[in-house]
């Protein structure tokens, strides 16, 4: 294995060297965009659809995986399909439009594309589903990104990569990077395509790499970006993500004229959830100028997630039955006590105006910070209001039209 990753290594040094290519298809990165994420859907998890998962009656069901291990392949197959039909369907699409967004991320598993015996993962639908919400997209005048959201043996070992495990594994074996590639084809070969062009924005190529978890993982995930651009060849904008890179110039120079995805969230930590109002705008403000100077310069950026939330108290946020909420205590990384869950999850009806406040001037401030060029994670939850676009609309948190705001940067 230390053969390999120097061998790859010494690949990605020279692909460096030897190609700098500038791609925009027709600038269309320059563009307004204004999106929302489509989490959960084709991939699952379970702070968006709870109910999905304790509907199993079974605690040891935390992600895709067991999803599909720990239960008869009939049974998941069909509450798979089920929960495909019913969660999003064509009047989110119009919802979305009416709200005055441009464009939706849709997160994609790989095993929909490239699914081996030994995997329990369940395929259902997804494929149908995903050319049905292009579709929606092309009747409600909507641009799509197509996210690779999960990678074989776990590019970060999150729930949301299909597998909680750990610590990713995907890129100690070529075999899982080369399945990976495989993947990319098949969605290049069928929606980077003449009929899809009106639609299909851009493909991404890997969503969150969990490059902090072991720096190894850096040349053969360069590898594979240089590997996934030469398969897309043009058909369509290339996305990549920063690989929770802190300092965005760190991929300068590395195909210069792509997507760059970055994630921008505050709740992971103690230290972010006992920021005050004031503290949490002036970080989303701080990202303001490096965005722009990324996109003037090299990339284009765009906040590929973000968030209104100010707390990580909804439920499974922190993984199903696996760890509370930080802000209580109640994780494996702090026992601090910082503050109560109640009244700042669920649906939000019984959310204070002085909450609701907290999380307008929040979302004011990054939409501010972030530009026209953004994606919110995510458009529905079951809870957890407060990571719900749709659900902020209607609590009336954040405004039907987008661009309504007040400036929060200076």
């Amino acid at each position: 294995m230390v053969k390999l990753l120097q061998s790859l290594a010494a690949l990605s040094a020279a692909t460096l060297a030897a190609a700098t290519p500038v791609y925009r298809k027709q600038d269309a990165g320059s563009g307004v965009l204004r999106g929302v994420n489509i989490g959960g859907w084709l991939l699952m998890e379970p702070f968006i659809t709870p109910s999905v998962f304790d509907n199993t009656l079974d605690d040891k069901i935390v992600d895709e995986w067991t999803f599909g291990e720990r239960q008869d392949e009939e049974v998941a197959t069909r509450a798979v399909n089920d929960h495909l039909e019913t969660f999003i369907t064509e009047d989110d699409f119009a919802q979305i439009r009416a709200a005055g967004l441009t464009h939706v991320r849709i997160p994609v598993p790989h095993w929909a594309f490239d699914k081996r015996d030994f995997e329990p993962f369940i395929v259902g639908n997804r494929v149908e589903k995903l050319r049905e919400a292009l579709k929606w997209c092309r009747d409600y005048e909507l641009k799509a990104w197509i996210d690779l959201h999960s990678a074989p043996g776990g590019q970060n070992g999150f729930d949301n990569d299909g597998q909680l495990l750990d610590k990713p594994a995907w890129h100690t074996n070529q075999a899982q990077v080369e399945r990976t590639l495989y993947a990319i084809q098949e969605i290049k070969n069928e929606f980077a395509t003449p009929e899809y062009e009106d639609v299909v924005e851009a493909i991404e190529l890997l969503n969150e790499p969990a490059t902090f978890a072991d720096e190894g993982m850096i040349p053969v995930l360069k590898n594979y970006y240089q590997s996934g651009f030469d398969i897309i060849d043009g058909d369509t904008e290339v996305v990549l993500h920063d690989g929770f890179k802190e300092d965005s110039h760190y991929w300068d120079g590395f195909l210069d004229g792509t997507q760059l995805d970055v994630h921008r969230y505050q709740v992971f930590s103690p230290d972010e959830l006992k920021r005050t109002d004031e503290e949490r705008i002036a970080t989303a403000c701080s990202y303001k100028q490096t965005l722009q100077e990324v996109t003037d310069q090299h990339h284009f950026a765009v906040v590929g997630e973000w968030t209104a939330a100010i707390t990580d108290c909804t439920p499974y946020l922190n993984g199903r039955l696996v760890e509370g909420a930080r802000l209580e205590g109640q994780h494996s990384s702090s026992d601090e006590y910082i503050d109560t869950c109640e009244g700042k999850t669920g649906d939000g009806s019984d959310w204070t105006e002085e909450y609701k406040d907290s999380l307008r001037v929040f979302w004011e401030a990054q939409v501010d910070a972030y530009g026209e060029r953004y994606f919110f994670w995510t458009w529905r939850t079951e809870l957890g209001a407060d990571w719900s676009y749709q659900r902020l609309l209607e609590l009336g948190v954040i405004p039907q039209d987008p661009t309504d705001f007040t400036p929060r940067c200076f």
